[in-house]
Formats: C-alpha cells, structure tokens, sequence
C-alpha cells in the first residue's frame, strides 16, 4: 500500500481543491475537473467526509472589484473570473498582462477558516506551467492547517513531480480509484454546466509531443453503459442538457464504443461537446452521420502539420477527402476546426503556411495551437536545444502563450502574421456562411 493509499485509510475527513490559476490567458471549454472529482466519489464510496471547493471555475464564486467576472456563451464555454496580478520576475520581458483565473487568496483563506480539520488535503494539477499556484494553495492551506498532509495529484504532479515534492507535497502517480462512477458524487456535478464523459482511456498512438503515453502505458476502455446511466442521472436531477469528452482518442477503431454510448440516447437529447482533437483517420461515411444526428458541432480534428514526421496517427489521411465526407453530413467549414501546431523543434514559418493553405482549399476551418513542451515527451529535449528559455529549469517557460519568446522562428512578428493571415481566412468564411 503506497502512502497515499495509507493515509486515505486512516483518515476519516478530507478536504479536495482544485485550485485557481495564473496565465497569459485562460478560458473553459466545458471545464470539470474530472480526476479530483473521481477522488471525491473514490474518497465517498469509502464512506468518508469531504469537502470539495472548486477554487477556479466554482459558478457560485463571487468575488469584490478590481476581480473581473466572467462571461459565458449560450454554449457553455465561458471564462473565469480574473484579478490583474504582478508578472512574475521570469516574465518581466514579456509585453502581455498577467491574471489569477479563479479564486483570491483572501477567498481561499475565508473558506478554511470556517472548516474542520481535515486529515489530508488533495489539490489536483493542471498544466506544468500552473505549478506555482498548487504551491501557493498548499502554503494557504497549511497556515491554517500546519501538519496536514498536501497530496497532489494529477497531470503536473505526474510530469514534474520534484517540483511538488521539493516543497514538502506528496504526488500521488496513479490512479487512486480507477473506475469510479460519479453518481456517489452527484451533488458535486450538478454545480457543473455541462457533464464529464470518458469512454477511451489513453491514446493508441505515440505522438511526439503528446504525453497521453506517460499517463496511460495502455488504450483502455470504460463502461459505455455506466457512463451513460450516470450521464442520464444527472441531466434528470439538473435539467441540463450538455455532455463535455475527455478523451485523447473518441474515435479509436471507428468510434466503436462511441457508438455503444451514443445507441443509448435517441438523437437530439443532449448537446455533445469535444473540446480535444478527433482522429481524421477514424472518419468515414458512418462516422460523419452518427457525429452529425447526434449534434456533434462543432468538430475539431488534430492534423498539426502537412507531413507526419511529429506524429504516425494521420498515415493514411487525405485531409480533402475526409473533410468532403464531413461535408455530405451537413457540416460548413466553419463548423470543421482543424488544429495546426506551430513552433515545433526545427518547424519552418512557411510549413504551417502552407498547412494553413491546405485546411482551407479541404473546407476546413484552422486553428493554431502554439506548441507547449511537455516534459517527458520526445521532442522536449529537442525543443530545449532549441529554446531562447530554459524550459526545463522553470516551467512557466512551458506555456503556450509563451512559445513565441522561446522559438528562434516563430517569433512575436511571425505569429502576427499568421494569426492576420488567419483573421482573413475567418471573414471569408464567415462571408460565405451568410451569403
């Protein structure tokens, strides 16, 4: 028994946050916090007590000026409430405000003053780059708790697990309770807009900068059953009718258990979201007609680049003909949203160019995601050799937002191009859309 798995043992009250962030820029694509709700149900179907806060994107929050609330979408996406804060001294070159998405630290320390004491606290992690807010919270929790113990657990803690543990914090690298069905938790995902699903676990394919891998040596499956009995509890308890995919790979062996899920509900139910990319090369006739009766839109689709040398999971694509099947569904171009990296290890400016060219004349809609380095992954090591920042000694030089102060190519003058470039792509189908 690891030692996380002692202390649940021996605890009888838990408290479980999922904690605020610090960025450039941050927005909810339907967000849960899937892994910390899966503790929560664990933690509970172990007949334990918890407290759970949701210190990011808690729909109850409310906050005093200068924090600037947040807007939302008839869709659900919507961003977080956010409070203009000091760049960190690392970033002082770069020209961009900063922001605390989320809670305060006043707010935070107002909600433990009022709680019993736990006797152990979970704090889930997100993007290595968030890793010094999960430290800020661990250090808010133990004012007022001084001896518990802070587990952290999650997508960081698994990829740069010394930064947590150098500051007293232990990561948990597993999955504590694999399985688990989120009904236990119901009262913690009726705060939610729209419901967590994931039917594939992990990812068959081993893309370069992708560390779907390190988090899942094997592509498993759950309960499409489970899932949608539980799914189905919670739009009857909230009348709500959004369902939000977590999944690296829906689509895997021509969306089989998609469609085991998707035969359960009759069409229209539900609004189905997929804020990750599809595999282009799961997508024939069959497909395109069960995304489209089943209100799947809009779509986006990982294609990163016109070759395959960063990834083996388009061998076999022909972008043109499998967005022409999407389009006999009744899908628009704008409704196909085909995700390009930019700012690779060794990637050329007129690479994504061209690639941005090629969505276009196939009828989809680009979008560029500025490459974040994920430790542990191949092209790290390789981005490193590369990088104006150190990536590997801070983490926050791992952001996204930041790749143009790091790539020798993809500099603040070539992605205004790009992204003007993309702005003109955008007004001619818009134009189109309305003609």
């Amino acid at each position: 028994m690891n030692r996380v798995r002692q202390i649940i043992a021996a605890g009888r009250r838990f408290l479980l946050l999922n904690p605020p962030v610090e960025d450039i820029a941050a927005y909810g694509l339907w967000n849960t916090p899937l892994g910390l709700l899966r503790v929560a149900a664990g933690l509970r179907a172990s007949e334990k007590d918890l407290t759970f806060f949701d210190l990011l994107d808690d729909p109850g929050l409310r906050l005093p000026p200068p924090s600037i609330p947040p807007e939302e979408r008839p869709d659900g996406r919507h961003g977080f409430w956010k409070t203009a804060i000091p760049k960190p001294p690392e970033l002082h070159m770069v020209p961009r405000r900063y922001h605390r998405f989320g809670a305060t630290d006043d707010h935070l320390r107002t909600l433990l003053a009022d709680l019993p004491h736990p006797d152990a606290v979970f704090i889930a992690t997100g993007m290595t780059y968030w890793y010094r807010t999960v430290l800020r919270t661990a250090e808010l929790v133990r004012e007022h708790f001084p001896a518990v113990p802070v587990i952290a657990g999650g997508t960081a803690a698994r990829l740069i697990p010394e930064r947590f543990e150098a500051d007293g914090l232990i990561v948990e690298r597993g999955d504590l309770f694999p399985g688990i069905d989120l009904r236990v938790v119901s009262d913690l995902t009726a705060r939610y807009t729209a419901y967590p699903i994931e039917l594939v676990r992990g990812c068959p394919y081993r893309c370069r900068y992708c560390a779907s891998s390190i988090f899942h040596a094997d592509t498993g499956l759950n309960d499409p059953a489970v899932q949608a009995e539980s799914l189905r509890a919670w739009a009857t308890a909230t009348g709500r009718r959004d369902a939000v995919f977590f999944d690296d790979a829906l689509l895997w062996r021509k969306g089989e258990h998609l469609r085991k899920f998707l035969s359960l509900f009759d069409p229209g139910l539900f609004r189905f979201h997929i804020p990750n990319g599809l595999h282009l090369r799961e997508v024939d006739e069959d497909i395109a007609q069960l995304l489209s009766r089943y209100r799947f839109s809009p779509l986006r689709f990982g294609f990163e680049t016109g070759g395959d040398r960063f990834d083996s999971k388009k061998e076999g694509v022909h972008l043109a003909d499998t967005l022409a099947i999407l389009h006999r569904a009744g899908y628009r171009p704008r409704d196909l949203g085909v995700y390009l990296l930019c700012g690779m290890p060794g990637q050329t400016l007129r690479e994504v160019e061209d690639a941005v060219d090629l969505v276009v004349a196939a009828g989809g809609r680009p979008y560029l995601n500025e490459y974040s380095p994920v430790p542990g992954t191949p092209l790290f090591d390789e981005h490193l050799a590369e990088s104006a920042r150190d990536i590997s000694a801070e983490p926050l030089w791992q952001n996204n937002s930041l790749s143009a102060y790091r790539s020798p190519v993809f500099t603040p003058s070539a992605m205004r191009r790009l992204k003007d470039r993309l702005a003109s792509v955008y007004r001619d189908q818009d134009r189109e859309r309305f003609s």
